[in-house]
């Protein structure tokens, strides 16, 4: 008799824990990532160079790639498993070298696109995204050249992927995530580098 009075107590346990299991897979089709990001930027600046004696001045080119620290982070929905939509912002900070002025340096992106991972407790992932960057540069200068402050808003693509891991049912870390970053400026096409690590919160 008691076994009989158990069973209809088990089955309550057990949908309970189905209906708890089915609920965090619906959550878990959202999530929130943040971190920190290190960016090689290429940067192309156009300088004033005047003569020791005055005017006329010239003007050169000069292109230089700083490394930037700042951070990067995203929001994701899943409508599949394995398939993500992301949008995803980034900022960096530095100065550029010397040689190119030492003026201050900032490269905000602002991408957009669908990830594919391989769900697991270690879950490497791929993507695509595509949206637009921004770079602004203070003013600086040499012993012969300014370098006046300008910005450029361009097409950006972030081609690259990373691995996630879980901590907890509701947080995963990032490991390691790396881009390549290019964009379309008034200069030239810009070849640039990406690397992330933070952590992931699921909703």
């Amino acid at each position: 008799m008691k076994t009989v009075r158990l069973i209809p107590g088990m089955i309550f346990v057990l949908l309970l824990v189905l209906f708890s299991a089915a609920s965090l897979r619906a959550q878990d089709k959202f999530e929130v990532f943040g971190g920190y990001s290190y960016f090689r930027a290429s940067v192309t600046a156009a300088g004033l160079v005047c003569p020791p004696a005055g005017p006329p001045c010239g003007t050169v080119t000069v292109t230089s790639h700083p490394n930037l620290n700042g951070w990067e982070a995203s929001a994701e929905y899943k409508p599949f498993k394995d398939v993500g939509l992301v949008a995803d912002f980034g900022g960096n900070y530095g100065s550029l070298p010397n040689s190119s002025g030492g003026g201050s340096f900032h490269n905000n992106t602002y991408l957009f696109g669908p990830r594919v991972f391989l769900p697991g407790r270690i879950s490497p992932f791929v993507h695509v995204l595509a949206g637009a960057a921004h770079q602004s540069t203070g003013n600086g200068g040499t012993n012969t050249t300014f370098f006046p402050a300008h910005s450029t808003t361009a097409f950006a693509i972030a081609l690259g992927g990373g691995v996630d891991i879980d901590v907890t049912q509701r947080v995963r870390m990032r490991l390691v995530q790396f881009d390549y970053v290019g964009a379309n400026s008034g200069f030239s096409f810009r070849n640039q580098a990406r690397i992330s690590t933070g952590l992931i919160f699921h909703f």
